[in-house]
């Protein structure tokens, strides 16, 4: 029998196009939460630069754009441009809900880039 890398998931829905989402993983301080964050935003975009501001804080820029990250009082939330809102992880705290949250970064940087025809974050 072979062995997976991955965790085991929860099935999607039949005939729904939601992906399987694992079970939780280890929960993550905040600190560590950005770091996974910023690697997995490297790891497309490596010019990316990260900066503290404060504890609690981070800031994410590239192409004259920036992305900001906070701790609410244990809900960490990822504020965009006032366009697109933001986005927050509430509960996981884990690998699985980084790494989501840089991909919808980095999607929502492509929409804005082919919208405005500019290098947008």
């Amino acid at each position: 029998m072979a062995t997976h890398d991955r965790p085991p998931t929860r099935d999607a829905v039949p005939g729904t196009t939601r992906p399987s989402v694992p079970p939780p993983g280890r929960r993550l301080d905040f600190d560590a939460w950005c770091r996974l964050l910023t690697d997995e935003l490297r790891r497309y975009l490596p010019a990316v630069a990260a900066t503290t501001n404060g504890r609690g804080r981070v800031t994410w820029r590239y192409g004259g754009q920036e992305v900001t990250a906070h701790n609410d009082r244990g809900c960490y939330r990822i504020q965009l441009d006032t366009r697109w809102g933001e986005l927050q992880d509430a509960e996981r705290h884990d690998e699985h809900a980084a790494a989501t949250c840089a991909l919808t970064i980095l999607m929502r940087a492509r929409d804005s880039m082919s919208l405005s025809h500019r290098n947008a974050f």
